[in-house]
């Protein structure tokens, strides 16, 4: 996909359009909700018009065809519906129809990560991520979790990780000794959050390189960063998917981990050994009481 977006290419080619491909503009940027589940077909049966229409206004905007318009539709749709009109966005009318949707969307997504994943850029992550002094990790409201998972996953491996959390009256006082040395690692999904920006500004201001997981290249927070890692992810009724940012996010805690494999086994072990002097867990596979139990 091109990174003009649909509103984008509508403005700039209005002038160009007859009165049926103005009528299809109209009709898409007024019906996210209906326009992101119809073929080319049901849209020209909705607004009276013949498919090659639709075919044609396709091709005036600069899409490869039908399908690659309506991604730029779901994407749109994603970010500026409420809550209520994600769950208008799925026709489910059973418990089996709902169980089907969770898993196909979710493996469409992965699959969908695999096959767009840029290696290049990935690497070159890992690599800043590898050498960096800090790394302090954000993530609000729904993009939280995501970030809460990354930072332990680094501290486990004895990264120094500092998570950000906006409910922290301190949020910039906790930057306030970032450097050029360290790395700003921000999460954000859609609906996006303007917080997010100020925060990333502020660590850009500081001179930390800023790389950002995200999906979509044209929000504020891809502009805004060095290094942008795109993962995709759909909506399950008003749920956010993030099943592929997190597979993303586990590749790079295990390529981290792969660059350091000693140092990496040394601070794990470490941490073993806290956990059994301090009782940390309920089930040790190595306890006679335990092994007796499973006989």
């Amino acid at each position: 996909m091109m990174e003009k977006n649909l509103i984008y290419r509508i403005e700039q080619n209005k002038m160009n359009f007859s009165k049926g491909q103005r009528l299809i503009a109209e009709y898409i940027l007024n019906n996210f909700h209906k326009s992101t589940f119809q073929t080319a077909q049901k849209l020209a049966l909705e607004l009276g018009l013949s498919e090659s229409t639709v075919v044609r206004f396709t091709t005036l905007l600069g899409y490869d065809g039908y399908k690659e318009l309506k991604d730029d539709i779901h994407e749109l749709a994603k970010i500026s519906l409420s809550n209520i009109d994600r769950i208008k966005l799925r026709q489910i009318t059973t418990m089996d129809e709902l169980v089907e949707s969770c898993l196909t969307t979710d493996m469409h997504d992965v699959k969908r990560l695999k096959n767009d994943l840029d290696k290049e850029k990935l690497f070159e992550g890992i690599d800043i991520l590898n050498k960096s002094r800090k790394i302090f990790v954000l993530g609000l409201r729904t993009s939280s979790f995501l970030a809460n998972y990354f930072c332990f996953y680094l501290k486990l491996m004895g990264k120094d990780a500092i998570i950000i959390n906006s409910d922290d009256d301190i949020v910039y006082e906790n930057m306030l000794h970032m450097n050029e040395e360290d790395t700003f690692f921000c999460i954000s999904y859609p609906r996006y959050s303007k917080k997010s920006v100020s925060i990333l500004k502020y660590a850009k201001s500081k001179g930390s390189k800023v790389i950002s997981l995200t999906d979509n290249t044209n929000t504020t927070i891809a502009k805004n960063s060095d290094l942008v890692l795109i993962a995709k992810n759909d909506i399950i009724l008003f749920i956010d998917s993030f099943v592929a940012p997190l597979s993303l996010i586990n590749i790079i805690i295990a390529g981290l981990s792969f660059k350091n494999l000693d140092s990496t086994q040394n601070y794990l072990t470490e941490m073993e050994r806290i956990y059994k002097s301090y009782d940390i867990y309920d089930f040790d596979p190595y306890e006679d009481k335990w092994i007796k139990y499973m006989m």
